[in-house]
């Protein structure tokens, strides 16, 4: 959500109304404890219809979702500089995958490049992966 956008402000006084506004602020905190971050409407209120203290429902368009290949953030790794992920190539076999990383959330990252979607990425145990390939690399040097 931006600055800028239009939002759409009722009040039960006026129930047939909408009243359109611009949002000019949007708070870059989010509270952990509600999950919500505050947002300043500016709504027109040339004859001052709209009071003090009057409720109000906000309705804020936002653009529709997009489709994007998401991995666990516990299967992320870095391995010698590079940000890996291990995809399961059989039965006991993993491979490691150079990955470019996009958005992240909470419990998530975008992948970017370096994964299709029709691969199985180990999430719980990539640790233990990136290991044992750190383990073999350092055998290779001695």
């Amino acid at each position: 959500m931006k600055s800028g956008r239009k939002c759409f402000v009722s009040v039960a006084s006026y129930p047939a109304e909408v009243f359109v506004g611009d949002i000019a602020y949007v708070s870059d905190f989010l509270d952990p404890a509600s999950r919500t971050a505050k947002v300043r409407c500016v709504v027109p209120n040339p004859e001052g219809r709209l009071k003090l203290e009057m409720f109000a429902d906000v309705r804020i368009p936002v653009e529709e979702g997009r489709e994007a290949l998401t991995v666990p953030l516990a299967a992320i790794q870095d391995a010698g500089g590079e940000t890996v992920v291990f995809v399961k190539t059989g039965e006991e076999e993993y491979r490691k995958r150079v990955v470019k990383i996009s958005e992240r959330g909470e419990d998530w990252a975008e992948v970017l490049e370096g994964l299709d979607g029709s691969e199985t990425v180990v999430a719980k145990g990539s640790f233990y992966l990136k290991s044992i390939l750190l383990r073999e690399e350092i055998g290779d040097e001695h």
